[in-house]
């Protein structure tokens, strides 16, 4: 049997399993064992193209054009829809948050403002064991939400922010 090769050329299969499966001198793996199976060698190459985001790739684009006239356009005002979406609803994200967040501010002043006058209410009611630790509490919860979002803040910043704290350059020693 003769199997043909990339090159034009052809060669015999072996008629001894053996000899098929050692390729002989001179033939790489790969013909050895096209030979063996009494197949041709084949190559395939498969190229991909990858495009992320709204809008297609440049020759896909031009196709779109060249089927549909207008079609590029249309796919433009889409992408710019579909951004000022993207935008409106971070910014109303954005507008929430901070509405939340100040409403959680003005509950926690209440909370502490209460707790102030009812320690100092129990106190003045000859209460002082139970006022002073209910003042405590109060002014202990204040001052350790305020520290909590300032370990906070500090943890989500990045070192190369602006708003970070500023660090000193570290310096390596020399070599010695």
């Amino acid at each position: 049997m003769q199997v043909s090769q990339r090159d034009g050329s052809s060669s015999a299969v072996p008629a001894d399993p053996q000899e098929a499966a050692a390729p002989p001198a001179g033939r790489s793996i790969d013909k050895a064992l096209a030979a063996a199976d009494g197949a041709q060698a084949q190559i395939q190459v498969a190229h991909s193209v990858s495009v992320s985001g709204p809008l297609p790739h440049p020759e896909f684009f031009q196709s779109y054009e060249r089927t549909l006239p207008g079609a590029a356009d249309r796919i433009l005002t889409m992408a710019e829809k579909q951004q000022h979406h993207r935008h409106s609803q971070q910014t109303s994200r954005l507008t929430l948050d901070a509405a939340r967040e100040r409403r959680g501010q003005w509950m926690g002043f209440l909370v502490a403002v209460s707790g102030v006058i009812g320690g100092v209410t129990l106190i003045m009611f000859e209460k002082p064991v139970a006022g002073f630790t209910t003042l405590l509490g109060a002014i202990g919860s204040i001052v350790g939400s305020f520290l909590w979002a300032r370990r906070r803040t500090r943890e989500t910043l990045a070192p190369d922010s602006p708003q970070a704290p500023s660090q000193k350059a570290r310096v390596p020693a020399p070599p010695d």
